[in-house]
């Protein structure tokens, strides 16, 4: 099961004070939106409130100090354990199967007709249980260095350490793996490459390429290393390169996930709206406004959204609000714009105005 099959397996199944006792908690009470208890650590039996409908939780640890996110959350909190792991410890406890098809890494078969079935091949379903990851085996045929490049940009490598990035002398490429965004902290979906050749457009080279093929739409880079943050902080925000995550991780900003191009899928915001947060989305310069609200459209009434476009014109052609500072970007995400409904009758009436002109 995702993470969000799972939050509505334990409601739909009366599982919440089963998983509260598990983990040491005491002192439940029930009341009619909310369960109350307290951590095992404390002799408190109110420091723990957990919403009944949503899984919401908040953890008092002290009169300063509040832990907001979900029942994962809580799970990470008390056990001192990564997402993924709560989500294993989870599975047991209920008895569910928590297994994803593991791809066994095979040197790749070149096929004398390939060029021809490129042609006309054609694009298919896929099923989501299907979806197989790599184990860690993947990345260990690279090197394990953060490139220079990257590190003059302010991708750090400490940054590099836990995102498992590293560098392919061979293809002279960085390295970047994707995990699977709910699966094990060694389950991958896939490898992309980016060239540090930098006349990759005169030589005709492709700046980033596949160097293990995976269905981007189906997955959200970075959200399985940073859902503990985006949970804590109450707010995402969509960013559109790897690269975006990489960097603003390096200044201890754990908000922001990739989709991996300027469009998003239904899956990936099946995924986002699980997290029940609210929702910023931030393009590179460049995207066209109407475009951007038709992402926002995605989530409107479901989750708190807003956007952010640089009508300072801060950024270069093609730059990513996290390109910037840290100053400017804060300053971008402060005053982001709500999708509210005025936001959402221009989208729409831009949206019909298009059809007309089709």
């Amino acid at each position: 099961m995702t993470s969000i099959e799972l939050k509505n397996y334990i409601l739909d199944n009366n599982k919440l004070q089963e998983v509260i006792k598990s983990l040491g908690c005491h002192g439940i009470k029930e009341y009619t939106k909310e369960l109350r208890c307290g951590l095992p650590s404390h002799t408190s039996n109110n420091n723990i409130a957990i919403n009944k409908e949503t899984l919401s939780t908040k953890i008092f640890q002290s009169d300063s100090e509040i832990i907001r996110g979900d029942i994962f959350s809580l799970v990470m909190t008390i056990k001192n354990i990564s997402f993924p792991k709560a989500n294993k410890y989870l599975h047991k406890l209920l008895g569910l199967e928590y297994k994803f098809k593991i791809k066994e890494d095979k040197p790749d078969k070149k096929d004398p007709l390939d060029v021809f079935k490129k042609v006309k091949r054609k694009r298919c379903i896929v099923n989501l249980d299907d979806i197989e990851t790599y184990d860690e085996g993947i990345i260990k045929e690279y090197i394990s260095l953060p490139h220079i490049e990257w590190i003059r940009e302010g991708i750090l490598p400490f940054t590099c350490d836990i995102f498992k990035v590293g560098y392919s002398a061979e293809k002279k490429r960085i390295v970047i793996p994707t995990r699977h965004w709910c699966g094990d902290e060694n389950d991958f979906v896939g490898i992309m490459g980016r060239t540090t050749i930098k006349e990759w457009e005169m030589l005709d080279i492709p700046k980033y390429f596949p160097l293990k093929k995976y269905f981007k739409s189906l997955n959200v880079y970075g959200l399985q290393e940073n859902y503990q943050t985006i949970q804590e902080s109450g707010f995402c925000v969509i960013a559109e390169s790897q690269k975006s995550v990489l960097k603003r991780h390096s200044r201890k900003d754990g908000t922001v996930v990739a989709i991996e191009s300027h469009d998003i899928s239904d899956e990936q915001v099946r995924i986002l709206i699980g997290l029940n947060v609210d929702i910023v989305i931030a393009m590179d310069k460049g995207i066209d406004l109407q475009h951007i609200r038709g992402m926002c459209s995605k989530f409107y009434g479901i989750r708190n959204i807003a956007y952010i476009f640089d009508k300072y014109d801060l950024l270069k052609d093609k730059e990513a609000p996290m390109d910037l500072d840290n100053k400017m970007y804060n300053y971008l995400l402060k005053y982001k714009i709500t999708y509210d409904e005025s936001e959402h009758k221009k989208y729409i009436k831009e949206r019909d105005k298009r059809k007309e002109g089709n």
